[in-house]
């Protein structure tokens, strides 16, 4: 942070230094100053760095204030559309306005860019059960937990894809109940 602090004292329409805060501060848990520091960003810049409007959508996401991240992400994706994250983000304050089809597609965007991204599958998996797609939530769970087969959350993985399994399970014996048979 001195670093860019002086920096920023030298330069001051520096707006690359007041991202490099930002990223530094989140790294400190120092969330206001993170969100402070990506704002002034986007200020400096004229509104044209799309690194400080997708940072500040996650800072935003992660505050709850879903309907401002995700104006700030689009405005984020606007610039660079390639962002695997930005689209991360974009599906995670969308899921947080319950508009499951549009995170899904941004989430889904997300695994285009980035097809090994365990978070985007993470957030694929609560759409889905937020959906009640059971079916959907299986198959994400598979792809998630071969990519993470090890990690203490694939243990909280597979004991979910065993109670996804059984509803599925439940709902076919179910189902096959209520067939009319000869």
């Amino acid at each position: 942070l001195p670093h860019f602090q002086r920096a920023i004292e030298q330069f001051a329409r520096y707006y690359e230094a007041y991202y490099r805060m930002g990223e530094a501060d989140l790294r400190l848990w120092h969330v206001a100053d993170a969100e402070q520091a990506f704002r002034k960003s986007i200020e400096l810049s004229g509104g044209q760095y799309a690194q400080a409007w997708l940072a500040l959508g996650a800072v935003l996401v992660d505050q709850k204030k879903y309907v401002e991240a995700e104006g700030a992400t689009r405005k984020g994706l606007d610039l660079d559309p390639a962002s695997w994250a930005g689209h991360y983000y974009l599906g995670s304050a969308l899921l947080g306005l319950n508009r499951l089809a549009e995170a899904e597609n941004s989430v889904l965007e997300a695994l285009r860019r980035k097809t090994d991204s365990i978070e985007a599958l993470r957030l694929l998996v609560d759409i889905h059960a937020h959906e009640r797609n059971y079916g959907a939530m299986l198959k994400d769970l598979e792809e998630y937990l071969k990519l993470d087969p090890d990690s203490p959350t694939s243990v909280k993985a597979r004991a979910l894809l065993e109670t996804v399994q059984r509803i599925l399970l439940e709902s076919q014996s179910a189902t096959a109940l209520e067939q009319p048979q000869f």
